[in-house]
């Protein structure tokens, strides 16, 4: 067994670890509160808590804990990334368009992503080196238009996620 003096100097230590202002906690479990549906009807022009209930199981709720204040100065962008992409709200379709000839005012581009709006008709072209560049091209459109609700292709391997 130890002599006093030692557990007392092991007791400082400790002591003096609490003046830093770090505390150790414990991990805390979250559980989920059952949704009263009944409070939402005002939000979904009073339809019954039927159809309620299921547009809740039916959408995901990820933006449901993005913290804002009462101004929309103090709004925060939610932690989730996907829901801070502007979106297009259209499907886009696209197709790459080849070229015998590399461009004269690019550096050598030999092929181009088009993208389409499916209800706007709004067109984007970037010009590509190779069919490689298709992941880089439509980043680049999501960045510039928002993204998409849907891509629709002609099923080329080089669009197709592995």
């Amino acid at each position: 067994m130890p002599d006093d003096d030692e557990t007392d100097k092991h007791v400082d230590v400790l002591d003096d670890d609490k003046d830093d202002g770090i505390e150790a906690y414990s991990p805390t479990e979250t559980k989920s509160k059952p949704i009263d549906y009944s409070k939402c009807r005002a939000q979904f022009l009073h339809v019954p808590i039927k159809k309620i209930r299921r547009t809740f199981q039916a959408t995901t709720q990820n933006a449901a804990h993005a913290a804002s204040g009462g101004k929309i100065q103090q709004t925060l962008k939610s932690p989730n990334p996907a829901l801070n992409v502007p979106q297009r709200n259209e499907p886009v379709a696209t197709d790459t368009v080849f070229a015998d000839v590399a461009a004269v005012d690019a550096p050598g581009y030999t092929c181009a992503q088009m993208f389409v709006g499916r209800s706007s008709l709004l067109a984007d072209a970037c010009g590509m080196v190779s069919t490689n560049e298709f992941a880089n091209a439509l980043l680049d459109c999501i960045r510039d238009r928002g993204a998409m609700d849907k891509l629709t292709s002609d099923h080329a391997n080089y669009e197709m996620s592995s």
